[in-house]
């Protein structure tokens, strides 16, 4: 799948990834000391899209890009063959310049998928809109695109959304993972239902299994006290190609999903991943998923 880049000018330096669960690896570029220059013809987009301004968010599908601004508003641009801008229509002809779109609250986040786009906003519900055919962008019937932002049900206290492909994912208050879209390889994790290939509008929840007592990936007492249920609790979610990483509370990662390239964290390459599994690797402070690849960012704390 095609994908193209948003950058956010005022990112903290970035550093090299520490450790990859690919069949190869190798480290990214670094950034220069001096922040680069942007051609004249993207300054005018970013002065027009900050007006002022800082952007707290940015996401990129296929062949569309959006943007939060700190004032809540939500910017799109690119492709909209699918209703993907959120502008109430779909349309043949890009559009080149970032353009504010309507939302009933301000928003704290974004998130695309190929042809679909999520927004979080400030109570904690989740917004989406754009292509619909495996039912990522919530709507009831996967033959109808969902063209202006609608609240997905069910779903209150979000605190993180993502989102790729044809499917999507949010994590609540209380560190539980919720997904909807297509299950074609086991995205949703759901052991007992998938994968298949039908559309799940209705967000369902991610069972994250709780580690036997004694597993060595639980706290360890008396260096540490932390309580060994926060494990199992989520704080951020990562979306591949077709597979999901999620980040526990305690720096602990599981990975769901395809499996073709061990992208999934098993060790090996498999059939599906249907039920989330623990990646036993070091504790991780973040994490990012690719089309077939995986990156973990280490904590320089190991308990």
């Amino acid at each position: 799948m095609k994908r193209h880049t948003v950058k956010k000018y005022n990112a903290p330096r970035g550093w090299c990834v520490t450790a990859l669960l690919v069949l190869g690896a190798g480290c990214g570029e670094s950034l220069l000391d001096a922040e680069p220059v942007a051609p004249s013809s993207l300054k005018a987009h970013e002065d027009r899209l900050a007006a002022g301004l800082e952007v707290q968010g940015v996401a990129a599908g296929a062949y569309h890009s959006l943007a939060v601004r700190t004032d809540g508003v939500v910017w799109t641009w690119g492709q909209n063959t699918d209703g993907q801008l959120g502008r109430g229509v779909a349309s043949v002809a890009p559009q080149a310049t970032p353009l504010p779109i309507t939302l009933p609250r301000r928003m704290t986040a974004v998130a695309a998928g190929s042809g679909h786009s999520l927004a979080l906003d400030e109570t904690g519900h989740v917004w989406a809109w754009g292509r619909n055919n495996r039912g990522q962008a919530g709507g009831q019937d996967p033959s109808v695109r969902v063209l202006a932002p609608t609240q997905i049900p069910l779903l209150s206290g979000i605190t993180a959304i993502a989102a790729r492909a044809d499917y999507s994912l949010a994590v609540d208050a209380n560190g539980s993972v919720w997904a909807w879209g297509q299950n074609t390889d086991g995205e949703l994790g759901q052991p007992l239902a998938g994968p298949d290939a039908n559309a799940h509008p209705t967000p369902v929840q991610v069972v994250i299994p709780a580690l036997a007592p004694g597993d060595p990936y639980l706290p360890q007492a008396p260096v540490d006290l932390t309580d060994p249920a926060e494990v199992t609790k989520i704080v951020s979610v990562a979306a591949g190609g077709h597979h999901v990483l999620a980040l526990g509370r305690t720096g602990r990662v599981w990975g769901w999903g395809r499996n073709d390239f061990a992208q999934v964290g098993t060790g090996a390459s498999s059939t599906p991943v249907l039920t989330p599994t623990l990646i036993r690797t070091w504790v991780t402070a973040a994490i990012a998923a690719g089309e077939s690849h995986s990156i973990l960012y280490l904590s320089l704390i190991q308990i």
